[in-house]
């Protein structure tokens, strides 16, 4: 809604009644607080050219989600704890080693069959992070990937 209606007046009070009211510029051409965002225009149609969205628009769409979770109308993400995320992230490491260990075998047929599992490892890691992610688990994946390739290269040099 223009600034101009709500300094005269000319709007209804129901719109603002109860309700989080942001002020801010959403026309790309008077401000340039416009970011990038992973949203499609179709499914945001005042996102404009592109993935470009206002501040204000992004301001918005953050307290909706954070009220959607206060209100338990949507899932908030949970963690692990420390303990199990290290033991989650040792697991990872001694598969790394165990396929190293394998690696280190002379049948050149068993070592291309262990670099394909090891290259695959490397994949199931972050799908597995995006599959706990699905069911709103937040696991980290770069440690996990960090620590496979770490113990797996150390034992095979």
């Amino acid at each position: 809604m223009p600034i101009t209606d709500i300094l005269e007046g000319d709007f209804d009070d129901a719109w603002v009644k109860d309700k989080i009211v942001l002020i801010g510029i959403s026309v790309e051409q008077f401000s340039g607080d416009f970011f990038k965002v992973p949203i499609s225009p179709r499914n945001l149609p005042d996102a404009g050219e592109g993935t470009m969205i206002s501040a204000v628009n992004l301001q918005a769409h953050l307290i909706s989600h954070i009220l959607d979770v206060a209100e338990g109308t949507r899932p908030s993400f949970s963690f692990w704890s420390n303990w199990v995320e290290s033991l989650w992230m040792l697991g990872w490491c001694i598969a790394g080693g165990m396929t190293a260990s394998l690696l280190r075998l002379r049948d050149s047929g068993l070592k291309f069959y262990l670099l394909f599992t090891s290259i695959s490892c490397v994949i199931v890691i972050p799908s597995s992070s995006i599959i706990f992610m699905i069911f709103t688990i937040w696991i980290p994946f770069a440690p996990q990937i960090l620590g496979y390739t770490l113990t797996n290269g150390c034992i095979t040099a």
